[in-house]
C-alpha cells in the first residue's frame, strides 16, 4: 500500500514572514514523511493571500504570494493548477466571505443587497421550519448531500470524510458546530396558508368598508392577486404531500459548518432541488446569518467557488448569490506537491 502526505489546508503564515520560513517548513516536512518509503509524494495548500479583491473585482495583487511560489519551485514542488470542479482531489482555491464585525442583525441586515435583505426579513412560511441540530441528524443532512451531488456531477462524501464531519460535530459544542436543516410539511404548509388567508381577508375587509378611491381599488386588486396566489400554494402542498407520501417533516434543505475564533466556515451546503419552489425565502441561509451575528461572529465564510466571474462559470447561480451579501473574493496561492519516490510509484504501477 502505497501513500501521499497532503496538508489538506496549511502550512498556516502570516504573509509578512520571510518566505524562506515557507520553504524551511516544506523541506522538514519532505524530511520527515520522505523516511516512509511508502509515501510517494507530498502536498502542501499553504493559506497565503495570492491576490485581494473587492466583491469579485481584483484590487491588487499579493507580492509574498509571488516570493512563496518561487520559494516552494525552487524547492521542487510543482503548483496544481487545476481546480477543485475540474479533479475532485484539489482543494479550493477561492473563497467568498463577508466581514459582520461588531453588526448587530439590522445593521447586518443593512449591509446586504435589497432583495436578499427582503428575503431574510421574511417570517416563515411555505412550510418550512429551520432546526439547527446535532450529529444525531447528520442523516438527514446526508440525504440531501448525495441528492445534491447526482445532480450535479459531484463526487460522494467518502466514508472517511462522513466520520471526520460527524465527529467533529459530537468534539464541538452547539456554539462552534453548526448544522441548519430545513424542513418541509404539506400540513404546516397549509397552516401558513390559512394564517395568512385569514389576514387577507381582515383586511380586505377592513379596506371595503372604506370610500372608493384608486388607491384602495389598488390594494383591494393586490389583495385579490394574493388570495390566488395562496391557492396556488394550496395546490403545491397537495402535490408535494403525494411526493413525500405523507404530510410530516421531509428534509429539503441544510448546510454543515464549524465555528473557529470569529470566524463561521460553511464547509457544505445541499437541497432537494423539487422543492426549491418552497425555498425562495433562503431559509438556511437567512437562519445561519442571523446565527452568526447572534454569536458574535466577526468573518461569516461561505466558502467555495470557481473563481470564474463571468456565466460560464460552473457555480455561476450559486456566486451571483454569494454576491447578494456584499462581500469580498478571497484567493489563495493554491495547491502544490513533490513527487518523493518516482521510481518506486513506477516499479509499483502507481502514478505519481
Amino acid at each position: 500500500m502505497f501513500y501521499r502526505a497532503h496538508v489538506t489546508y496549511g502550512p498556516l503564515l502570516d504573509t509578512n514572514d520571510d518566505p524562506q520560513l515557507l520553504g524551511q517548513f516544506a523541506a522538514q516536512l519532505e524530511a520527515y514523511v520522505k523516511r516512509d518509503k511508502r509515501v510517494l509524494s507530498l502536498r502542501i495548500n499553504p493559506l497565503i493571500a495570492r491576490a485581494f479583491y473587492r466583491d469579485i473585482e481584483l484590487v491588487e495583487e499579493n507580492p509574498h504570494a509571488k516570493a512563496a511560489d518561487e520559494v516552494l519551485k525552487s524547492a521542487g514542488f510543482t503548483r496544481i493548477t487545476e481546480e477543485f470542479y475540474q479533479r475532485s482531489d484539489v482543494q479550493i482555491r477561492f473563497i467568498y466571505t463577508k466581514d459582520i464585525a461588531h453588526l448587530d442583525f439590522e445593521e447586518a441586515l443593512a449591509s446586504l443587497a435589497k432583495g436578499l435583505r427582503r428575503r431574510f426579513r421574511a417570517p416563515a412560511r411555505y412550510g418550512i421550519e429551520v432546526r439547527f441540530v446535532g450529529p444525531e441528524q447528520f442523516g438527514d443532512f446526508l440525504s440531501l448531500y448525495e441528492l445534491t451531488a447526482e445532480r450535479n456531477d459531484m463526487s460522494a462524501l467518502s466514508g472517511s470524510s462522513i466520520t471526520l464531519y460527524k465527529d467533529l460535530m459530537e468534539e464541538f459544542d452547539s456554539d462552534h458546530s453548526v448544522l441548519c436543516i430545513a424542513y418541509y410539511s404539506p400540513q404546516r404548509h397549509r397552516d401558513h396558508i390559512d394564517q395568512e388567508l385569514a389576514e387577507i381577508q381582515a383586511r380586505q375587509r377592513e379596506v371595503s368598508a372604506r370610500k372608493e378611491t384608486k388607491a384602495q381599488l389598488r390594494e383591494l386588486a393586490d389583495l385579490a392577486t394574493r388570495t390566488a396566489g395562496l391557492e396556488t400554494q394550496r395546490e403545491l402542498a397537495a402535490q408535494f404531500e403525494q411526493l413525500a407520501g405523507h404530510s410530516g417533516d421531509v428534509p429539503v434543505n441544510s448546510a454543515l459548518g464549524y465555528a473557529i475564533g470569529d470566524e463561521l466556515l460553511l464547509l457544505l451546503g445541499a437541497m432537494n432541488k423539487e422543492y426549491h419552489p418552497v425555498l425562495r425565502d433562503y431559509p438556511v441561509e437567512a437562519a445561519l446569518f442571523k446565527w452568526a451575528v447572534e454569536h458574535n461572529i466577526a468573518t461569516y465564510n461561505t466558502f467555495g467557488i470557481s473563481g470564474v466571474f463571468d456565466e460560464s462559470a460552473p457555480d455561476a447561480n450559486i456566486l451571483r448569490f454569494k454576491q447578494w451579501l456584499n462581500g469580498n473574493v478571497e484567493e489563495f496561492i493554491g495547491s502544490y506537491e513533490k513527487v518523493l519516490h518516482r521510481n518506486m510509484g513506477k516499479l509499483a504501477g502507481v502514478e505519481v
